[in-house]
């Protein structure tokens, strides 16, 4: 596959990653260096929580594989009016992140109108279980755990929305396949240069180096996003030591175009 010529900007996981961090590094030790990163029993890192199909390929429940895709153009081009366009709709995405060996799974259900969000992080671990209240709008972020007093987020806390200023140029049609129960266009991209690793690190992390990206998304025939696949690998520094770090995250969009409003919370 011939790398895309553009960027995936700022995006997938981005914000998700560093708020992660954010709550991990206040709730959990720090991993041991030169650890070797979590998987799970099949070998990949993919969410516990794997909605049908399995999170980290919705077209594997296609019958034969993904098929040709004559309308793929067609579709890309609906998807990019679509992104485009200011979008309010639902958004759940799952997330496993191993750092050495500390291994995070993530939940997060969140209401989106534009770059604004408001919703909930669940996140759990070897003895970490936190709920968060999650609000980000207006390009600031605000962050509560556990009902407790609400709190200004590092400036760099970003939104979750993976679909926030995605270039489709860098996206490449595979094919038609059985995405969540119905059929949809599969695009993909795995140009590493598609994240901004300065969007990620944060405070968190320090020297990140990607090794690997694949990003998946499945639309509908008018543009609609279904569902979005996105796992990395690399290597950073974490508490002033180099650690392997890997994530996966899948997303699924609903309730497109029902209104939210998004206010500060403090």
């Amino acid at each position: 596959m011939a790398p895309p010529t553009s960027r995936l900007a700022a995006l997938p996981a981005a914000g998700l990653l560093g708020m992660v961090l954010l709550v991990a590094a206040a709730c959990s030790p720090a991993p041991p260096a030169g650890a070797s990163p979590s998987v799970s029993a099949s070998g990949s890192a993919v969410p516990s929580v794997a909605p049908t199909p399995s999170a980290s390929d919705p077209a594997s429940s296609a019958t034969g594989g993904a098929g040709a895709d004559p309308d793929a153009a067609a579709a890309l081009d609906a998807f990019r009016a679509f992104v485009q366009t200011d979008q309010s709709f639902h958004m759940r995405a799952d997330m496993l992140l191993t750092v050495g060996t500390l291994t995070l799974d993530m939940d997060v259900n969140a209401d989106v109108a534009g770059g604004d969000e408001k919703g909930t992080i669940d996140v759990r671990g070897a003895g970490t279980s936190v709920h968060m209240d999650i609000v980000v709008v207006d390009g600031s972020a605000y962050g509560r755990i556990a009902q407790r007093d609400w709190i200004v987020l590092p400036a760099d806390t970003s939104s979750s929305n993976p679909l926030l200023a995605l270039d489709v140029e860098g996206l490449e049609a595979v094919g038609i396949v059985n995405a969540a129960g119905q059929l949809a266009h599969h695009f993909r991209t795995d140009d590493v240069s598609m994240i901004d690793t300065g969007t990620i690190t944060g405070t968190s992390i320090t020297e990140l180096r990607l090794d690997t990206v694949g990003f998946d998304v499945y639309v509908t025939d008018d543009g609609v996003p279904i569902t979005a696949v996105m796992e990395f690998a690399g290597e950073g520094t974490v508490e002033g030591a180099s650690q392997t770090i890997e994530a996966t995250v899948r997303y699924d969009f609903s309730k497109f175009g029902e209104p939210v409003v998004i206010e500060p919370p403090i």
